[in-house]
């Protein structure tokens, strides 16, 4: 199935890459009229079916005001068509067209309808967009997890477009969740949930339809801020089908991080304790926030230390430590060349690493900053 929404990755947000739909009306007469049905899962999001007397592809044009200028498809050949509509504003009436086309290249018009999108079922949030800079930024939306004014809510995963409206949707229960919820897009067409859920509950991937495709382990309750078992800050799914966490875990009073890999059943496939960091108080928790895991390494995100750790995974020991007092030599040249209390790390393609810098209080400014990384002058 294509639709009109790709994706990448981008920071600790997803965007959806729009594609626009052509004025090409060379059709013919079709057997049956597009038919619209709500989905309640999320009300920015319509089904739409037809049927064709032989098989054929399915695809949706839609837009607000009569203009045409988006739209979902399949390429699949089929008599009978379903495609879900989404990408469409709160309380929006939008015009749909159906079209098909056949294996000979026949076009089967199956008519329009117009549709008037719901509203949004959280109140509260406001969006306003200062400045927008087209040639500076990559086209599409952004996905990500939303809190209006508490940092405990139900869990809220909503979609933006580049005018900041909510393009799309999915609320996952009424229990209460930390505000650390990461948000992805994976496969092309599902979303994963992940990170600080509410005890209770588990990480979850969803469709864009709003139906549940996997759930993971249940979490511990809340007793605790930091629950021992409970996954918090980073979930992703990783390529091999697996998915990768950071969870809380104890040994007597002593907090610590463990970056696991779990099969889609659940079970542990790999672990690392980040209990033996070069650090000068050992029982001092991390504060680990995020973890990037590939085959033959992990990064380990610690904001309690302002550091990022290298880890080789067959081994289990440290690779190095990129921080003030790390295994690096600073930038002589530039005048604030340490991160404090960072987030979202990124390897890039050049190997560089790149991520957000909070900063202190005494430089009252946050940034993004990228490092060049010499591993051989360590």
């Amino acid at each position: 199935m294509r639709v009109f929404a790709g994706l990448f990755l981008a920071g600790v947000c997803t965007a959806f890459l729009a594609c626009e739909a052509s004025d090409d009306d060379d059709s013919a007469a079709g057997d049956t009229a597009l038919v619209l049905s709500d989905n309640e899962a999320c009300t920015l999001t319509a089904w739409a079916r037809w049927t064709t007397a032989e098989p054929a592809t399915s695809r949706v044009e839609f837009g607000a005001e009569g203009d045409l200028q988006f739209f979902v498809e399949d390429d699949g050949l089929v008599t009978d068509h379903e495609l879900l509509v989404f990408g469409m504003r709160p309380q929006t009436t939008y015009t749909l067209r159906a079209v098909s086309l056949t294996a000979d290249g026949t076009e089967i018009d199956a008519g329009e309808a117009e549709y008037t999108t719901g509203s949004l079922p959280f109140d509260g949030l406001t969006t306003e967009v200062d400045v927008h800079e087209p040639d500076l930024v990559q086209p599409g939306w952004t996905l990500t997890n939303i809190l209006v004014d508490t940092m405990n809510q139900a869990v809220w995963a909503v979609a933006f477009d580049m005018d900041g409206e909510v393009v799309w949707y999915h609320v996952h229960g009424d229990e209460l969740a930390r505000a650390d919820i990461e948000v992805t897009l994976v496969d092309g067409r599902n979303v994963l949930i992940g990170g600080s859920m509410a005890g209770g509950t588990s990480p979850v991937e969803v469709d864009l339809a709003g139906r549940v495709i996997w759930e993971g382990p249940v979490m511990p309750p809340d007793d605790t801020p930091t629950p021992p078992g409970a996954y918090h800050h980073s979930f992703k799914k990783l390529g091999n089908g697996n998915y990768q966490g950071l969870r809380y875990a104890l040994d007597g009073n002593v907090y610590y991080d463990e970056v696991v890999e779990l099969a889609p059943d659940g079970a542990d496939v790999w672990t690392w304790e980040a209990r033996d960091l070069p650090v000068e108080d050992p029982d001092f928790y991390a504060w680990g926030n995020a973890a990037l895991l590939f085959d033959d390494v992990v990064y380990y995100s610690s904001r309690g230390h302002s550091a990022q750790y290298k880890v080789d995974r067959a081994t289990g020991e440290l690779v190095w430590a990129l921080g003030e007092g790390g295994d690096f030599a600073p930038d002589p040249d530039h005048p604030r060349p340490w991160f404090h209390e960072a987030h979202a790390p990124e390897i890039q393609d050049d190997g560089s690493l790149m991520l957000y810098d909070n900063g202190l209080s005494s430089t009252n400014q946050s940034r993004v900053i990228r490092y060049a990384l010499d591993e051989g002058a360590m």
